[in-house]
């Protein structure tokens, strides 16, 4: 990790920590970067120049290769990972935003309760080699993420249950957005007006996104409203469901990022431990 140049820079880091952080080849960073899907903090080149990222862009290439790992090609993983809106989630996962945001609310609020943000911070930045806990799925705004039937993307992003993010053409190899600055029928409006910080800085041609759809698309399929709760119980009739802790994935992500020795198995948690 490169130290910050100054209390508000950013730590950077190289493409090396990157792809080991967040479990992507180097030939798929290197095509991201080619297509424009991803920009790095410093390009590279040049008088021996290295290409370095910032926490936030780690954690956005990361959600890509937690796509990728279930089984979906670069550029789909790529496309549905701005298909809904991650910037407050990889806000939260970045360490030093965390820790600002932590000294403001004390200063300001000294008496109010940070319980939770405070354990988040912990989780990040201990130096044990376990961390005492981990984020359950949904635990954290937009972290638990489902794809029912390899069509069907949903996310908890808006509230405690998952809304229809996405619908997946696997004929045509698109993707039909519902929600965002991506499923405007302004699109480019809305992009120029940069809504979305992170959206703004991609080329929108290395998403697989057909503009035919957003003009007329943007409404979740009759009775997928009806099925929400089912999905979080996991009663929903359907071949597949797939499901993703963005939170658990970020975690590793981040203190990988910061050379922090960490051991993770999956493990089965009990009843109390859920309902916790």
């Amino acid at each position: 990790m490169r130290k910050p140049t100054s209390p508000t820079s950013p730590a950077l880091y190289t493409d090396e920590q990157v792809i080991a952080a967040a479990g992507i080849p180097i030939d798929s960073l290197r095509r991201l970067i080619t297509w424009g899907a991803v920009r790095p903090a410093q390009a590279g080149g040049g008088r021996g120049r290295v290409r370095l990222w910032t926490t936030r862009q780690a954690l956005r290439i990361s959600t890509t290769a937690q796509f990728v790992a279930t089984g979906f090609s670069l550029q789909m993983a790529h496309t549905l990972t701005y298909c809904f809106p991650l910037d407050q989630l990889v806000t939260l996962y970045d360490p030093e935003t965390l820790r600002t945001a932590l000294e403001e609310q004390h200063r300001k609020f000294p008496n109010a309760p940070t319980e939770g943000t405070d354990t988040l911070f912990r989780m990040l930045t201990s130096e044990n080699r376990r961390p005492g806990e981990w984020p359950l799925p949904g635990e954290y705004e937009g972290s638990e993420t489902i794809i029912i039937d390899r069509r069907y993307l949903f996310s908890d992003v808006f509230g405690d249950e998952p809304t229809l993010m996405a619908e997946i053409d696997h004929d045509r190899q698109k993707v039909i957005p519902y929600h965002g600055a991506l499923a405007s029928k302004f699109y480019d409006e809305v992009l120029d007006k940069e809504l979305d910080t992170d959206v703004s800085r991609i080329d929108k041609r290395s998403l697989l996104i057909d503009r035919r759809y957003l003009s007329k698309k943007g409404m979740p399929l009759q009775g997928y409203d009806r099925a929400l709760s089912q999905i979080i119980m996991g009663e929903v009739l359907c071949k597949s469901r797939l499901s993703i802790n963005l939170a658990l994935g970020f975690m590793l992500c981040v203190r990988n990022l910061r050379g922090l020795q960490t051991r993770y198995e999956p493990v089965v948690l009990s009843d109390e431990k859920v309902d916790e």
